[in-house]
């Protein structure tokens, strides 16, 4: 029977709270590194680990497991005596240590954090054990492109989810990490897309194992830090992520960035308010599935009037531009790219496109429109012009203290891109969307 959620967090709970029981000896180090390792760090993490295998506390076993398949490259006990005695008696077992680290070159090749500490914990039988991590904390399989880490993160809701329902599930490794602290040399540091992208990932990492009775005490890109904690036998959590026993849905939590148009550019920060970002929207429309829409963090406007605006998601590899078109009902101008204001009204885009055009500046874009006072269209159009698609949006609507959601795709279409302006009826490049639910809303 599959564990409640509630359970995954009384685990997680327990686990960042409770006192482990690392009190059994002679101690057991593991160090794990990834197929690859970056140059810069392979020399000190080969030298940091063939210390571990004769400076350690003497009787310590020390088992070093490299590569994706976690092979063993050597188990040993730290020997008694000097220094000197204890190297010549591991030499074999260092000589094969350096070798593997230093050869860890591809970097391409994932790195399985999941089934590394799964083997650790059952192949091995660990128990009350000390287990470093070499690699990197953005999880990407070309397999599992569904769980990539690249535009995200997991929900706490993946944890509880069961083997069938993600990857990333703890329910059927409860306990598997009983008394075991790991502590994380991640190679990959910048990675991240931005600051929240990064908690998002070091939260979650901590969490997972958490949610197995361990603790995470080191997450960081210094392997002097790692290694020696690791050494010492450092086991308190600093600022422990909390489980969200609410966050129960399956998804990846998209990251944001705040994209200040020119004019708010100049503004002091004070002046401006970050929207709530809605993210991971399923939708179904337009005979397109689509799935994980990002929705951008747009400019917010003055009390009292009215704010249209549009992010969008493209496939990988292909620029798309879409283009917002709003008519005001007051002033009946028509306002987008080609027309920026009006009596009433003024237009503004994601600066971004006219400054990048690589492949991920152009999957979260937006356009916006503000519209003076409190005046809604019956409707507003969408020109897809540039790319031929499938993609995916939001329409956001700011409109009596109110954000409205809308969401939108288009197709793949057959016609190349650029702007045509003949009846957007019936093209397959015009998007109009009825603005009717929002106006009756109370």
């Amino acid at each position: 029977m599959k564990k409640s959620i509630s359970s995954i967090a009384l685990v997680a709970i327990s686990a960042l709270t409770a006192t482990p029981a690392w009190s059994e000896s002679p101690p057991h180090l593991v160090v794990v590194s990834a197929p690859g390792i970056p140059t810069a760090l392979r020399e000190p993490v080969a030298r940091a680990t063939g210390e571990l295998l004769y400076r350690g506390e003497p009787g310590a076993r020390v088992t070093v497991l490299a590569g994706r398949e976690s092979r063993i490259v050597a188990d040993v006990a730290v020997p008694t005596g000097p220094a000197v005695l204890r190297q010549q008696r591991v030499a074999a077992a260092i000589g094969s240590t350096v070798q593997a680290i230093l050869g860890a070159n591809e970097l391409e090749v994932p790195f399985p954090v999941m089934s590394v500490l799964d083997v650790v914990a059952t192949q091995l039988k660990v128990t009350n054990a000390t287990v470093i991590l070499v690699g990197p904390s953005f999880y990407h399989d070309p397999r599992h492109e569904t769980f990539s880490f690249t535009n995200g993160w997991p929900s706490d809701g993946h944890l509880g989810a069961g083997i069938d329902g993600s990857i990333f599930s703890t329910v059927e490794r409860a306990h598997q990490l009983d008394g075991m602290a790991v502590h994380w040399l991640v190679t990959d540091a910048g990675t991240a897309r931005n600051e929240n992208h990064s908690r998002g990932v070091a939260r979650f990492w901590h969490l997972y194992v958490a949610s197995q009775g361990g603790v995470l005490p080191s997450y960081s890109p210094d392997p002097v830090i790692v290694f020696d904690n690791a050494r010492t036998g450092r086991t308190q959590v600093i600022n422990a992520p909390v489980f969200n026993p609410a966050d129960s849905e399956v998804v990846m939590r998209s990251w944001s960035v705040e994209v200040a148009h020119q004019e708010n550019r100049r503004k002091p920060a004070a002046s401006r308010t970050n929207v709530l970002v809605q993210t991971n929207v399923v939708v179904a429309t337009n005979v397109v599935v689509v799935t994980n829409v990002i929705a951008p963090v747009m400019p917010r406007v003055a009390a009292g009037n009215t704010g249209i605006g549009i992010g969008w998601n493209a496939p990988r590899g292909e620029r798309v531009d879409l283009d917002l078109y709003v008519r005001s009902p007051r002033d009946g101008g028509e306002l987008s790219y080609r027309n920026t204001r009006t009596a009433s009204g003024r237009y503004f885009r994601d600066i971004t496109q006219s400054l990048q055009t690589s492949d991920d500046n152009w999957r979260n874009l937006w356009e916006f429109v503000e519209l003076q006072g409190d005046q809604l269209p019956n409707e507003v159009w969408v020109h897809l012009y540039h790319g031929r698609g499938p993609v995916a949006g939001q329409l956001r609507i700011q409109h009596r203290g109110r954000d409205h959601a809308i969401p939108f795709a288009f197709p793949e279409v057959r016609r190349a891109g650029g702007w045509f302006g003949g009846n957007r009826t019936g093209d397959e490049r015009w998007l109009r969307i009825d603005l009717g639910t929002v106006r009756d809303t109370p």
